[in-house]
């Protein structure tokens, strides 16, 4: 990657990228796809490119690549000195143990959980958390009440091996199910933790360990005690981008590992460039993290170990596959940095995308872990995945298939020989099943094993093809692969246990989900909303999202239950989401606040109860695939639904639904959007202010119309529209910059185009006659929602050089203008009014830096009253014009611009 500075190198521009050069030509050779980020190839540099561009490049460069590990060097260095030096020949480790513990609330965790890491993993180093005012886990109170493993799970037990000179950890399966040892555990010495892991490199335990990895296990009974796992797996969140994608088991849904003192997971990273966080519930382990820095460093030690078994592997998580151990010494001595952490109860470490670990268990230890995406980042990252991998048989772009040398397939059948009936299989081979403490590559159950050897090249094909090599070696390998495939084909092969009736139930769901009758359905839905009669209560406007809301809804509701079918199953889905929020790290909702409600709303508790159920199950059949409630069949039951939340039922569709990705994601977006609106801020669809008829328009263009209008809570300003000219509507940095908060300096920049709004009490109407428009709303009728002169919020678009727009919704703004056609916020709508009947103004507003066109209230406005404005007048006559069936408003007010200033 180069960058051209032209003969104008004299310049600043040419100066800069002179140093922005230096900088990437004195970055070694793995850092380079870190500088590609900052530094496109299909992008121009030269003395042409914007200085702003160039000092963005830099800085974001310096701030990753020096300031950060800067600042973590010091901070290391700090707690090297401040801690006394400690006896032994393990001494220089051991103060790794002890990296600073960044203190969390439960109210930090559940769905606040990856906002809330967002801002700390910002800083590079920051690895371990601890949650102050998390509950005691006590595994004797549960012990009893455990049964088995659960239905999705990756292994019971470990075993150590030496293999060519190496020590390995591999899982496997043993004949019976054994619960951990329950003992107090004892915080260990830190001078004695370096020791423990070389003399269990010496001398390995000779039977298999402990360790389950898996859901949460089968209970015996419905037991109280199975509320302790559900509180806990509350607190862990898989983020956005995971939540869309099918249910993956240990991915994004929690999986608890508890095993025995000595048990462990092999060295490995995430698949997909995924983070993970693991939460140690009780007990203590260790933690070997390579710092990502070495990963190159690491590989190539690796291979240099054992050459020819790495070869055999071609996808990216071939380490994992090889189920290596390695000592603090061992990696030392090649020269590989690392951090050691130990975990105690309340600890939570997390692993960075690409980071290999390796974990062991001091005592007996009790952990959960998923996967997890930070905000704004893609589900999955691209990755290579054999047929052993966990990841292999999920239908991804970035997902690229490989396939592995036959001889490690072979061993892989060979290695789980051992598997019992009776147990739910492994549902992958011994080296991809690996499930560490922190959520690895978890398979789909069964698919990857079946995929591998019903491939035309399958394992078994080969292994019979090639049996007179060594016939006896060659049928073991082939029948035990045989028998895994009808394990797996008997136990999870869903399409299989599903009888014809069931599977054409659902069938038939899938193709109504898939049709333009769905999307209309959700039209009719979004209508209704829009035109609510004076006695209908299906819909409910509430200010914002609180349990106290959701059971309002319900309760309005509980009188046409049958008539409103699709809208009280979204109103009990709110009302389990709310229940869950508000009982987050707790085993149960608290009687207090269940009381309250109860009372208040005259609700009796056999409701209370039976609508939070139907809210989970609804949120069980539909999955990860939040938002598509909307498109479910009016006419389908909570009786009917409630029969296909059997595994089997489950996981048929969500895969029929995974086949159709890109479609069921759009339409989930615009049904998680509506949603989202009934218990906060209004929006509004493209399709809204167009005139479309379903049924002639081709899925893109249908697709495209249903999704929601792009909400900015300010102007939006691209470069390029301005031909590198300046936003124009940056306050000077010598002037005021924000009127709502009297900041008077460029140097300290504010919030306040965020945080300095009231609550929106607005709504999305249909008007007679005009179109969309926008309501008041309070508690009552008569309230007074705003007051005179009271702001409301900011009229948003994208801005837009002076004349260039001559759509419907654009405004006349200083030296731009404001596009609102397809950028904005719920003010777009706002019908005009003749002078002296508008119920609000806009004024020209110093806003966090930037001029923005503020709303205020003209005069007291009360509960259901239209917000309009008067758009000002051109050439002796209004220029405002409405056309019926669609919100198309013509907003040029610079002649009315005085009014704003």
């Amino acid at each position: 990657m180069d960058i051209t500075a032209d003969s104008n190198s004299g310049t600043m521009q040419g100066q800069l990228l002179q140093d922005l050069q230096h900088v990437i030509d004195n970055i070694d050779r793995i850092d380079k796809e870190i500088v590609a980020q900052y530094c496109p190839e299909q992008t121009q540099w030269n003395s042409s490119t914007p200085m702003e561009t160039i000092c963005l490049v830099l800085q974001n460069i310096i701030r990753d690549r020096v300031k950060r590990p800067l600042t973590h060097l010091l901070s290391r260095s700090r707690v090297e000195h401040s801690m006394p030096e400690l006896q032994g020949s393990h001494h220089s480790s051991s103060t790794e143990l002890f990296l600073a513990r960044q203190e969390l609330k439960i109210r930090d965790m559940g769905p606040n959980m990856t906002s809330t890491l967002a801002q700390h993993l910002a800083v590079e180093g920051k690895i371990c958390f601890r949650i102050s005012d998390m509950d005691i886990f006590n595994p004797s109170e549960v012990k009893k009440a455990v049964k088995g493993p659960a239905k999705d799970y990756a292994h019971t037990h470990v075993k150590y091996s030496v293999e060519s000179g190496l020590l390995r950890l591999k899982p496997t399966e043993e004949s019976l199910w054994k619960f951990p040892i329950v003992a107090d555990a004892e915080k260990p010495r830190p001078d004695t933790i370096p020791g423990y892991l070389t003399d269990l490199a010496k001398s390995p335990p000779k039977q298999p360990c402990v360790y389950y990895s898996g859901e949460q296990p089968a209970f015996r009974r419905s037991d109280p005690d199975q509320l302790v796992f559900e509180r806990f797996e509350q607190l862990l969140d898989p983020g956005e981008g995971l939540k869309r994608l099918p249910i993956i088991p240990g991915v994004n849904t929690v999986y608890w590992m508890f095993g025995d003192a000595q048990s462990g997971t092999a060295f490995h990273f995430e698949d997909a460039g995924l983070w993970s966080c693991n939460l140690v519930l009780s007990g203590y382990k260790l933690w070997i993290l390579v710092r990502v820095s070495h990963n190159v460093a690491f590989e190539n030690f690796v291979r240099k170990q054992s050459e020819e078994e790495a070869k055999n592997w071609e996808c990216d998580q071939w380490v994992r596959h090889m189920n290596l151990m390695y000592t603090p010494e061992v990696l030392r001595a090649a020269g590989i940095e690392f951090d050691l952490v130990c975990a105690g109860p309340g600890d939570m470490v997390v692993t960075r995308p690409g980071q290999y670990h390796t974990v062991v268990n001091l005592t007996t230890c009790f952990a959960i872990a998923i996967n997890f995406t930070l905000p704004d980042e893609p589900a999955l990252r691209p990755t290579k995945a054999c047929c052993v991998c966990g990841l292999y048989s999920l239908s991804n772009t970035a997902i690229t298939k490989v396939a592995p040398q036959q001889d490690d397939i072979e061993e892989e059948a060979r290695s789980t020989a051992a598997t019992v009936g009776g147990l739910a299989p492994s549902t992958q081979s011994s080296s991809s099943s690996h499930l560490p403490a922190q959520p690895t590559r978890i398979s789909l159950p069964v698919k990857p094993l079946r995929q591998a050897t019903l491939r035309p090249k399958a394992p078994t094909q080969e292994i019979a093809s090639t049996a007179s090599a060594n016939t006896s070696s060659k049928r073991k390998a082939k029948a035990v692969q045989s028998e895994r495939v009808m394990k797996s084909q008997r136990l999870d092969h869903v399409s299989r246990r599903l009888d014809s009736e069931t599977r054409a139930s659902l069938t038939d769901l899938i193709r109504f989900i898939r049709s333009p009758a769905a999307i209309e359905q959700f039209c009719d839905l979004v209508k209704a909303k829009r035109e609510p009669d004076p006695a209908d209560t299906a819909f409910v406007q509430l200010s914002h999202g609180t349990l106290e809301n959701a059971v309002y809804c319900l309760k309005m509701i509980i009188q046409g239950e049958q008539r409103y079918r699709t809208t009280k199953r979204l109103h009990q889905h709110t009302f389990a989401k709310q229940c869950a929020k508000v009982a987050v790290g707790r085993q149960r909702l608290d009687s207090t606040v269940k009381r309250k409600m109860l009372k208040e709303y005259r609700l009796s508790s056999k409701d209370f109860d039976r609508h939070r159920q139907e809210g989970n199950q609804w949120a069980t059949f539909c999955g990860n695939f939040e938002g598509l409630l909307c498109f479910l069949p009016q006419n389908l039951s909570t009786s009917q639904m409630q029969k296909y939340l059997n595994d089997a039922e489950l996981r048929y569709f969500h895969d029929r639904l995974a086949e159709e990705e890109d479609y069921i994601t759009r339409i989930c977006c615009a049904g998680k959007a509506f949603q989202e609106s009934l218990g906060s801020d209004d929006i509004s669809f493209v399709w809204e202010s167009r005139n479309i008829l379903i049924y002639d328009m081709t899925e893109a263009e249908l697709l495209s119309n249903l999704q929601p209008v792009h909400s900015i809570p300010r102007n939006s300003y691209v470069e390029s529209d301005f031909n590198g000219a300046p936003n124009p509507t940056l306050i000077p940095p010598n002037e005021e910059q924000c009127e709502l908060c009297q900041n008077r300096t460029s140097e300290r920049p504010c919030n306040c185009y965020r945080t300095g709004l009231p609550t929106s009490k607005l709504r999305i109407r249909r008007f007679q006659g005009k179109g969309l428009g926008i309501e008041a709303f309070g508690d009552q009728k008569g309230a007074t929602v705003y007051k005179s002169g009271e702001l409301l919020g900011f009229l948003t678009g994208k801005l837009v050089q002076k004349g260039t727009v001559s759509g419907d919704m654009a405004v006349d703004f200083v030296d731009c203008d404001i596009d609102c056609t397809d950028h904005g916020n719920c003010f777009r709508l706002m019908n005009h009014a003749c002078e002296g009947h508008a119920m609000a103004k806009m004024n020209r507003m110093r806003v966090s830096g930037y001029y923005m066109l503020g709303v205020k209230a003209h005069c007291d406005i009360q509960h259901g009253t239209e917000i309009t404005i008067w758009y000002g007048e051109g050439d002796g006559r209004p220029i405002c014009y409405l056309f019926l069936g669609a919100p198309v408003i013509k907003m040029t007010i610079s002649s009315y611009w005085g009014t704003f200033i």
